[in-house]
């Protein structure tokens, strides 16, 4: 059983751990460990439990130290990387936003769909701003690829020397 289920008997903190009782410290803290790449655990422990994922491939590391090197190198590189992150979820949000509320406008909608006036803006509208953060997103990602092009110059490639 994970659950902090604690009792105070004769002053004492207990803890039920399978059919006995025992004495509990308040600063107890117990960590498990797996080299199970990919644990399943039911829904009741997970909702008990803080799990952490500490695998880290060789890709995502050098990814990491890429990053950690531009930043020190080129701050405006890193800088503006991380802006078009940001941007591009946005962007993503911004269409699940209109994406929902047009879903929601339909299903609401009564009567004839091609005679509602209000429906009929709303998804002009939802159409324009849509095309608008299409044409974003494309420049966003040719901007993305420039931004790796220059990034790349700080990986370190080794020299291969032939004897």
């Amino acid at each position: 059983m994970i659950a902090r289920q604690t009792k105070k008997t004769l002053g004492v903190m207990q803890v039920q751990l399978g059919d006995r009782l025992v004495e509990y410290h308040k600063n107890f803290k117990l960590f498990l460990h797996t080299k199970l790449s990919n644990p399943h655990y039911p829904p009741e422990i997970q909702a008990e439990t803080t799990l952490i994922n500490f695998t880290v491939t060789e890709e995502g590391l050098e990814d990491q130290l890429l990053a950690v090197v531009v930043a020190t190198e080129r701050p405006d590189l890193e800088e503006m990387k991380a802006g078009l992150i940001s941007e591009q979820n946005q962007f993503k949000v911004k269409l699940k936003a209109l994406e929902d509320g047009l879903l929601k406008q339909l299903t609401t909608a009564e009567g004839d769909l091609t005679e509602n006036l209000a429906l009929i803006e709303s998804l002009e509208e939802s159409k324009r701003i849509s095309d608008d953060i299409k044409v974003k997103m494309q420049t966003a990602a040719v901007t993305e690829v420039n931004i790796n092009k220059a990034r790349e110059i700080y990986r370190y490639e080794p020299i291969v020397l032939f004897c």
